[in-house]
C-alpha cells in the first residue's frame, strides 16, 4: 500500500513538475507510466519466483557478468553533465547501476550465507568481499557516479554487519572507501563546492562567492518548502518549476510536493518510505534462511537510505548530490529498479510463510 500510494503520486508530481520542462509534461509522463508498467511486471516476476533462485550457482554469476558489463559500456557514449552513467539506445536510455547494485547484494548475500561462521575470518569474510564489492562500484566511481556509489556501499555494509563481520575489519574497509570519494571530491571542483556549502551551513559561517552557485539548488529547493508552507500552493500552482529549480522532476521532486501540496504531503511521503523500512526490517527478521535474511535487509536499508539521503538534501539538511527518490522521481532504471526490489521482499516474505524450517536445513546443507 506504502509502495501504491507513492508510486501513484509520483505520477502526478512528474506530470506537474515537467510541465514547463522542454517539450512538456506528456514525453516525462509517458516515460514514467512505460516505466511504472515494466517495474511492476518485474516486480510481480520476482514476487512470483521463488528466492532461492537469485543465489543459483549458474545465474547469479552471470547475473553478476552481465551488470558488470553494462556499466562499463556506459563509457562508450558521451559524459552528461560530466559523467558517464547511461546507455542511450533507440526510443530510450537505461542506467545499469541502478541494477548493478541489486545483483551486487544479491552476490554477497550469497557468499556469507555459503561461508557461515566463518564470516569472522579475515579472507572469507573481509578480503573477498571488498574483491566481490570493488568489482561492482570501480566501474560506477570512474564515470563518476558517488551517489550510486554511497548508497551500493551502504547496502553492502548492512550485509556485512548481519554476517558478523568484525568491526575491527569493517572500519578500515569505511575508510578506505571514503578516500575514494575524497578524492573524487578533490579532482571535482563542482562537487567540492556542493560539500563545501553544507559544512559552511554548519558552521554558521556566510556562503563565499565561490560557492555561491554551488548553494544555488539548495537554496531554491528551501525557498520551494517555504512557498509550500503547511497546504501548498495547489497543483500545478509551483513557481519553483519555472526553471528556477534545476533537476524539479527528478531529484528535487520532494520540493516540488512541498511547494504545490505542503507539509500535509510530504509527511504522509516520509511515513511511507518509513513503513517500507519497517516491513522491511520484518521480514529480513523472519526470513527462512541466511541468504533471504542478508538480502531482505541489505535492499531495505539501500532503498530507504537512498530515500532519505535524497529528503535530507532537498531539505538542506545534507549536501547536495544527484539521488533520486525512489517511485517517485522521473526516471525509468530507478522506478524499475525499485519495484523489483519490492517484488523479490515479497518472495522473501512469503517463504517465510510457506516453510522456514525445511529452508534453514537447505540453507545449513549448502554452506561450504
Amino acid at each position: 500500500m506504502a509502495v501504491a500510494a507513492l508510486l501513484l503520486f509520483g505520477l502526478v508530481l512528474v506530470g506537474t513538475a515537467s510541465s514547463f520542462q522542454s517539450g512538456g509534461a506528456v514525453p516525462f509522463l509517458k516515460k514514467q507510466i512505460i516505466a511504472a508498467v515494466v517495474g511492476l511486471a518485474m516486480a510481480v516476476f520476482c514476487a512470483l519466483s521463488k528466492h532461492s533462485i537469485w543465489r543459483n550457482r549458474s545465474l547469479l554469476p552471470l547475473l553478476s557478468g552481465a551488470v558488470i558489463v553494462g556499466t562499463m559500456l556506459v563509457f562508450l557514449w558521451k559524459p552528461v553533465n560530466g559523467s558517464c552513467r547511461w546507455i542511450y539506445l533507440p526510443g530510450f536510455s537505461l542506467q545499469p547501476s541502478e541494477f548493478s547494485r541489486i545483483v551486487l547484494l544479491m552476490a554477497l548475500a550469497a557468499w556469507y550465507a555459503g561461508i557461515g561462521q566463518r564470516s569472522r575470518e579475515f579472507r572469507r569474510g573481509v578480503l573477498i568481499p571488498l574483491l566481490i564489492i570493488a568489482a561492482f562500484v570501480a566501474p560506477i566511481i570512474k564515470a563518476p557516479d558517488v551517489g550510486a556509489t554511497m548508497v551500493m556501499c551502504v547496502g553492502a555494509g548492512a550485509i556485512l554487519l548481519a554476517a558478523g563481520v568484525k568491526w575491527r575489519w569493517i572500519l578500515p574497509g569505511a575508510f578506505l572507501m571514503a578516500g575514494v570519494v575524497a578524492l573524487v571530491l578533490i579532482f571535482s571542483p563542482n562537487r567540492r563546492a556542493r560539500v563545501m556549502v553544507f559544512v559552511d551551513r554548519i558552521r554558521g559561517v556566510p556562503i563565499s562567492e565561490a560557492t555561491a552557485a554551488a548553494a544555488y539548488h539548495s537554496e531554491q529547493s528551501l525557498e520551494a518548502f517555504s512557498r509550500g508552507g503547511m497546504r501548498g500552493r495547489g497543483i500545478g500552482g509551483s513557481i519553483q518549476k519555472y526553471r528556477y529549480l534545476p533537476e524539479a522532476n527528478s531529484d528535487f521532486i520532494f520540493a516540488i510536493a512541498a511547494e504545490e501540496f505542503g507539509i500535509a504531503a510530504t509527511v504522509p511521503m516520509v511515513l511511507a518510505y518509513m513503513v517500507i523500512l519497517l516491513c522491511g526490517i520484518y521480514i529480513a527478521y523472519h526470513a527462512p534462511d541466511r541468504f533471504s535474511k542478508f538480502l531482505s535487509l541489505g535492499l531495505t536499508v539501500m532503498l530507504t537510505f537512498e530515500a532519505a539521503f535524497n529528503i535530507g538534501m532537498t531539505t538542506g539538511c545534507l549536501p547536495t548530490k544527484g539521488i533520486a527518490l525512489p517511485f517517485v522521481s522521473a526516471g525509468g532504471s530507478s522506478l524499475m529498479a525499485s519495484l523489483a526490489i519490492i517484488g523479490i521482499l515479497i518472495s522473501i516474505g512469503a517463504a517465510s510463510i510457506e516453510g522456514p524450517s525445511t529452508m534453514r536445513m537447505k540453507d545449513a546443507q549448502i554452506e561450504y
